[in-house]
């Protein structure tokens, strides 16, 4: 049992490998939420955001290599997807 390193974290959903689960959460005492991910074997967490977006509610790519998220913009929420492999976010819909 490892305990996430954000506070108030919320829908967590774990990655189909069964070792790392995502999450929305804030750090210390910052707002907006942040979209983290914490490997299970080491509690070693990752925060994906830190744009002041109020990213949260993550959903795993089924191959568990992005994570598609809620957050904030100018025109409300949207739905962006972020490959884990550190490449850029992309918001769904501007294509």
């Amino acid at each position: 049992l490892r305990q996430l390193p954000a506070r108030v974290p919320w829908a967590p959903r774990f990655a189909p490998d069964g070792w790392t689960v995502a999450y929305g959460g804030f750090r210390a005492d910052r707002a907006p939420s942040e979209l983290w991910t914490t490997d299970l074997r080491t509690g070693a967490p990752r925060a994906h955001t830190a744009d002041g977006a109020d990213a949260n509610d993550p959903q795993w790519r089924p191959d568990g290599r992005a994570l598609a998220y809620s957050a904030a913009t100018s025109d409300g929420k949207r739905v962006h997807v972020r490959p884990l492999d550190g490449g850029a976010p992309r918001r769904l819909g501007d294509d």
